[in-house]
């Protein structure tokens, strides 16, 4: 999976080329651990919920998000990462 876009400069500029100036030290090998798994996956779906974990887990994931957003009266958000990593084709 190829991410479309990345706002943050010096994270652009890290993932492009793994040169980490202008990110805290700290967290470059953090970093560099989530876009090797952001990377490692085919599509943006597969980021949601392991398959392995069967489609009746999986439905009740999705839900109870949805009914903890409508619980706490905040904006539920389908999947966070939709227009910033996916296949751009």
């Amino acid at each position: 999976m190829q991410i479309e876009s990345i706002l943050h400069k010096a994270l652009r500029r890290f993932a492009e080329t793994g040169q980490p100036k202008g990110l805290p030290a700290d967290s470059v090998d953090r970093l560099r651990r989530m876009l090797a798994y952001i990377d490692a996956f085919g599509t943006a779906e597969e980021l949601r919920v392991p398959p392995n974990f069967g489609a009746q887990y999986t439905r009740d994931f999705r839900e109870a998000f949805v009914t903890l957003a409508g619980e706490h009266d905040v904006a539920f958000i389908p999947f966070m990462l939709a227009g910033v990593a996916g296949d751009a084709a």
